[in-house]
This record gives structure tokens, C-alpha cells and sequence, in this order.
């Protein structure tokens, strides 16, 4: 816009980009799901995991801070030396998260983007009996393979088979265990 006097030039708001999520699980350790956080998408994990965001702000910014609707205040990031930023915070209920950026020459977006959060319940794991899919009578000097199928929403550590003979106490024999943590899995035994 531009008069015989005055020449206005918009200037956008700081905003960051390629924000990267990386999402850790509670009780898993330091590995973690990372992802993009585009446009207005959401971020949904497990209740009590915790989120760390980072980004390239695309210029120099005084101050920045994540905004959660959750908690009592915002949540301040970091800068790094390779000029991104970052902050973290626990997914502890659903709401809403927002950047707050405050650029060097003192631009702040005064309605930012508004990302969803989705703290979800962990569902039980299910396991289902694929073979014998029918009642079978063996002698005991047999053998009897088994075939399953065991599945979790948020990965499976290990897998074992629960029997009772008779009146008998419940027996445990550990089949498999998993360093990656599939969602879902077939095997024999």
C-alpha cells in the first residue's frame, strides 16, 4: 500500500516452522514417536506422555512459549544453538496448544494457530487363539502347536501363555518378547 506520503509494507507474523513432535510414551523410556506438525492438525498420544516440540523460526525471535490450555502457565522454550527452539510439556488432558512467539523487533501474532490435544486412554491388549479353532483331545506325550494373534494400541512388550490344568494353579510360560514394541503380532508356539 502505498500513498504520496506514506508506503506501508505488511510484515507477517513470526511464525516457526517444521515443527518436528516427538511424542515418549509414560513407562518407555527414551524412545519416542516423532512426527510434523502441520497446518491445524492435532497432537493425540497416551495420557501422561510427554511432548516436546521443535522448530526454525523464520526470523530471530526474542522470546517463545508454548501456550497449553491445561496448565496454569505457559510453558517456555529453549533456544538452540543451531537457531531452532524448543519446550516440552505433559499430555495430561484434551485442550489446546499455541505458540507464542515474540519476534526481536517485538511482533507478536495476537491469534495464533490453535493445535488440538488428545490425551487417550491405553485400551487393554487383546489376544485371540487363531489354531485349534476347535476343541481337540491329545495324549500328553503329544505335541500341540498354538497359533495367536496379540494386539495393543500402544506396542507390545511381551507375549505369554496363561494354562491351568484341571483344579491347578494358573501356569505363565513367557512365548516372546519385543524390543520394538509392534502394535500387533502372529506367531506359533
Amino acid at each position: 500500500l502505498r500513498t504520496r506520503v506514506y508506503r506501508l509494507i505488511p510484515i507477517p507474523f513470526p511464525h516457526l516452522g517444521s515443527v518436528a513432535v516427538s511424542v515418549h510414551l509414560p513407562g518407555r523410556g527414551p524412545a519416542a514417536r516423532t512426527m510434523a506438525l502441520e497446518g491445524g492438525g492435532d497432537i493425540a498420544s497416551l495420557r501422561r506422555s510427554w511432548v516436546s516440540l521443535r522448530g526454525r523460526p523464520d526470523r530471530p525471535l526474542r522470546s517463545a512459549q508454548l501456550v497449553v490450555s491445561y496448565l496454569d502457565k505457559p510453558v517456555p522454550m529453549k533456544r538452540l544453538s543451531g537457531g531452532e527452539w524448543e519446550g516440552g510439556f505433559p499430555l495430561n488432558e484434551n485442550g489446546s496448544l499455541k505458540f507464542d512467539l515474540l519476534s526481536e523487533d517485538g511482533a507478536r501474532d495476537p491469534n495464533p494457530v490453535a493445535y488440538g490435544l488428545r490425551a487417550l486412554d491405553d485400551k487393554a491388549p487383546e489376544v485371540g487363539l487363531l489354531s485349534p479353532a476347535f476343541e481337540v483331545e491329545i495324549s500328553p506325550k503329544e505335541p500341540l502347536t498354538l497359533t495367536y494373534e496379540a494386539r495393543d494400541d500402544y506396542g507390545l512388550s511381551s507375549v505369554a501363555l496363561l494354562y491351568k490344568t484341571g483344579p491347578g494353579v494358573e501356569q505363565s510360560i513367557p512365548i516372546r518378547a519385543f524390543k520394538d514394541a509392534p502394535e500387533q503380532h502372529i506367531g506359533d508356539f
